[in-house]
């Protein structure tokens, strides 16, 4: 069944995605170019040859070992190369083969998807999203491993591919026949599942017809701006999470609406704040998002039923915040007692300077210079080498790594 090569062709596009996305990882924090210098080695600087730079295969290819002086290539790049992958194939089976979020388009069109590949268009958008979404919270994971700022710019293009889609398929895409619209403003106790998880109020007024693009617009801006009263808090309680990991909530309200983020912000505040009474005081934003984000989505069908009227209140509306705000402060104060907060790593020569071995403002350790923390079969930012670093031979690295898409 064709089906199954959109399957394999979804896998592969995520790999070649988690192949860029290792360069991203790597060079952007740094404020290195993403498109210069080509793959090469960070022990002995010999260019990576494409053939050792396919996605895994060129790992397995190499041994996991520079073909030229042996030195040992990071585990983590295959490793980010297959969970995108995973990743990417995962959103398109959820979405599509097991119709998780019940969406009656590919109910009745079951027997074309399956035996002809003919997937809708609005359901790509949201497979779509789905593997943007992955591609994101893996970049923002990996940053907080290595104790490295989230890339603003990458957040801000993904915010708007996320606009973009909800202009061209706005709410209740991929439900789009009239009769479906007509249901959801006869019956608002049960929200249709799209691109968002509800329109942006109910009900619309008169003029505002769902479905339209302008509607889909005020969905993701009323969605962002919610986000960016998320943003602008966290920013102002003066917490260590970087510019970029703030500006994850404007993304995840285009992506879900404010009512998602509304839901999602107690929640992931309260994950943060058990952190950073019982870690560190940078949590692990991307892993909570990633954790709550696709629970929130693929359970909404049944929850959203009892959440939804409740959420258009204002009363509703007022609770859900207060308690909101009652865990941002619990976060607050986690951080606090770790001592006079200190900013978040901001600048790629900030971060030169902990390569050094100077304090790490993140964490008060020491970052680990001296090791390579970067090698494999794609570039990026990436855990320490199998074997220890070498001799600082070159002037220009003050962290030698064996990177294979080009430090």
């Amino acid at each position: 069944m064709l089906i199954y090569t959109w399957l394999m062709l979804i896998f592969l596009l995520g790999l070649t995605v988690g192949s860029a996305l290792n360069v991203l990882i790597y060079r952007l924090p740094l404020g290195k170019s993403v498109i210069w210098p080509s793959s090469r080695c960070g022990y002995c600087l010999t260019p990576i040859r494409w053939h050792d730079n396919l996605p895994i295969l060129g790992y397995l290819l190499v041994l996991g070992r520079c073909r030229h002086c042996r030195q040992a290539i990071s585990w983590r790049y295959p490793l980010v190369e297959l969970l995108c992958g995973l990743g990417w194939a995962a959103g398109f089976v959820v979405e599509v083969m097991l119709n998780a979020q019940h969406f009656p388009i590919v109910t009745s069109l079951r027997v074309f998807i399956w035996d002809y590949g003919a997937v809708p268009l609005p359901l790509w958008a949201i497979v779509l999203s789905d593997g943007l979404a992955v591609t994101l919270l893996l970049l923002a994971f990996f940053c907080w491993w290595d104790r490295r700022p989230v890339p603003l710019p990458v957040v801000a293009v993904i915010w708007a591919i996320v606009v973009g889609l909800n202009v061209l398929f706005p709410w209740p895409a991929p439900n789009v026949p009239v009769e479906v619209i007509l249901q959801s403003r006869t019956h608002p106790q049960v929200p249709l599942p799209g691109l968002q998880l509800a329109s942006v109020w109910h009900p619309m007024p008169k003029n505002a017809i769902e479905g339209e693009p302008w509607v889909g617009l005020l969905g993701a801006v009323a969605g962002s701006c919610a986000g960016w009263c998320i943003f602008r808090l966290l920013r102002g309680i003066g917490g260590p999470l970087s510019l970029g990991e703030a500006a994850l909530w404007i993304w995840a309200g285009a992506l879900l609406g404010w009512q998602g983020v509304l839901l999602l912000w107690p929640i992931v505040m309260l994950l943060l704040a058990g952190w950073a009474w019982l870690m560190t005081p940078r949590g692990p934003l991307a892993l909570f998002l990633g954790l709550s984000l696709p629970t929130l989505r693929y359970t909404w069908p049944h929850l959203g039923q009892s959440v939804y009227p409740w959420l258009v209140h204002g009363w509703g509306i007022g609770s859900c915040v207060g308690v909101a705000l009652l865990a941002t402060a619990a976060y607050a104060l986690a951080v606090r007692r770790w001592g006079q907060p200190v900013p978040t790593l901001a600048e790629p020569s900030a971060i030169l300077t902990h390569a050094a071995g100077r304090p790490d403002q993140c964490t008060g350790r020491y970052c680990r210079s001296g090791t390579a923390d970067d090698g494999g079969t794609t570039d990026s930012a990436s855990p320490p080498v199998d074997s220890a670093s070498p001799p600082n031979q070159h002037a220009e690295q003050q962290n030698p790594q064996t990177e294979t898409t080009g430090h």
